[in-house]
C-alpha cells in the first residue's frame, strides 16, 4: 500500500509540474502517467487517468492556438514576396521572445506587446485575422511553418530575438530581402 500511495503522489506531482513543459512533452508525459496508472491497476475513471487525458487535450489545443496566432503574424509580416527562410525566422523570433525571460511567457502577450506586431493579428474577425485565412493555400503553409518554430525544428540561434527593418540588439544574425524592403534577424 505504502508503495502505491509513493507512486500516486509522484505522478500526481508529475501532473502538477508539467504545465511548463513545451506541448509534445506535456502530451508524452500525461501518456505515459495515465500508461503507469492503468499498470498500477486504476480505471479508466481514475482522477489521474482522467486529469492525464485532460492535460494531453489540453495541450493539443494551447498548441493549435498558439500554431495559428504564429501563422497569423507569418502571413502578415511575411507572405507577400517573402522566403520560405524569412518567414521560418519571423515564426522563430515568436518562439524565441516567448521563452525568453526579456519578453512575456506567451504568443499571445508577445504578438500584442506594444511596439512589436500588431494586437489585430490575435483578434477574431479582424481585417489581418481574416486576410491571413482567405487563401486556404497560404494559410496552410503559414500554419505548417508555425507548427515548426514551436517545435524547434527552425534553424535559429534561441537568441535572436529581434525582427526590423534596421539592426537592433547586438548584431544581426540574417537578412532577408524583397523587392519592397529589408528585415534584419538580430540578437537580443
Amino acid at each position: 500500500m505504502k508503495k502505491f500511495l509513493t507512486i500516486t503522489l509522484t505522478l500526481a506531482i508529475c501532473i502538477g509540474l508539467m504545465a511548463a513543459m513545451p506541448h509534445k512533452t506535456q502530451q508524452s508525459q500525461a501518456h505515459e502517467i495515465a500508461e503507469i496508472a492503468r499498470q498500477m491497476g486504476l480505471p479508466e475513471e481514475d482522477p489521474i487517468i482522467v486529469r492525464a487525458k485532460e492535460l494531453w487535450w489540453n495541450a493539443d489545443a494551447n498548441f493549435k492556438n498558439d500554431r495559428d496566432m504564429i501563422a497569423t503574424v507569418i502571413y502578415n509580416e511575411a507572405w507577400g514576396g517573402c522566403s520560405d527562410r524569412h518567414r521560418e525566422l519571423v515564426a522563430a523570433v515568436v518562439v524565441n521572445r516567448v521563452n525568453s525571460d526579456k519578453f512575456p511567457g506567451t504568443v499571445y502577450d508577445v504578438v500584442v506587446q506594444p511596439g512589436q506586431y500588431h494586437k489585430a493579428y490575435v483578434t477574431p474577425g479582424s481585417y489581418y485575422w481574416n486576410a491571413a485565412r482567405a487563401d486556404p493555400t497560404a494559410w496552410a503553409e503559414c500554419q505548417r511553418i508555425a507548427a515548426k518554430a514551436l517545435n524547434g525544428e527552425v534553424e535559429c540561434p534561441a537568441n535572436v530575438l529581434y525582427q526590423a527593418e534596421g539592426t537592433q540588439g547586438t548584431g544581426t544574425y540574417e537578412v532577408c530581402a524583397t523587392s519592397y524592403s529589408t528585415t534584419y534577424f538580430c540578437y537580443g
